[in-house]
């Protein structure tokens, strides 16, 4: 990454280069985290101890390489960290983007979930795409929950928007393992909005919706019973111990 941002600099020279990167950072960020496949990582990160148990549950979900370009999760954070690295004093990505170009964490987010709200229609993603765009959308989320405080303005539509788009996700795919994923992920957007956001928002806009579906999803469907019954625990937790 640093050979090629090397390379770039002497072609454009420092200074045209630093302004593309800034200008054009947000949607570079919202390819990458859009493109990343990586099976092992999502094994790992959504199904954990289960390792041998999430083959068969995501079996369904196909994970055929897609076509170029795509990146690793790993690969996805060290470009973000590069360009905290080489742009951002504060080394704080995302809080930076929230003071120069406002509206653009708001942008990625939608970029993010636009395939993913489209679950109804014809034209709806692969079950293998779906998860993919799942576990982007995850590695987003945590670089958006590093910054929480800083983000705190940006919280109540980010977790609202991501939460019922999760939500869609839920009702509308029939795949064990994307229902699965998706119910992780919901998991950490609800933790996020009971951790940053205003108590009525955080339980009007985004617990309520995630609580109803979760309950909805135990009483049809089996394989998911376990991720729900963590989001519903986590949600009494939080609530028991005063925080919400």
């Amino acid at each position: 990454m640093r050979q090629f941002h090397a390379v770039m600099a002497e072609v454009l020279g420092s200074g045209e280069l630093d302004r593309q990167l800034d200008v054009q950072i947000s949607e570079v960020l919202s390819q990458m985290f859009k493109r990343v496949y990586d099976p092992p990582a999502m094994v790992e990160r959504f199904f954990g101890e289960e390792a041998t148990a999430a083959v068969a549950a995501a079996g369904d979900l196909d994970m055929a390489r897609p076509n170029p370009p795509y990146c690793t999760a790993a690969l996805t954070n060290q470009v973000v960290v590069f360009f905290e690295t080489k742009c951002v004093r504060s080394k704080k990505l995302f809080s930076y983007l929230l003071r120069s170009h406002p509206g653009s964490l708001q942008r990625m987010a939608q970029e993010l979930c636009s395939s993913l709200r489209d679950c109804r229609r014809e034209h709806a993603l692969k079950d293998d795409e779906c998860a993919r765009n799942l576990h982007g959308l995850d590695l987003f989320l945590g670089r958006v929950t590093r910054e929480a405080t800083e983000l705190r303005p940006q919280l109540p539509y980010l977790t609202c928007f991501l939460a019922n788009s999760l939500v869609a996700v839920l009702r509308h795919r029939d795949s064990p393992g994307i229902r699965r994923i998706a119910c992780h992920v919901l998991k950490d957007v609800v933790k996020l909005a009971l951790d940053g956001v205003e108590r009525d928002v955080a339980t009007n806009l985004v617990v309520r919706p995630a609580r109803h579906c979760a309950v909805e999803l135990m009483m049809r469907s089996a394989g998911v019973s376990r991720p729900c019954i963590q989001l519903l625990e986590m949600i009494v937790e939080t609530i028991q111990s005063g925080s919400v």
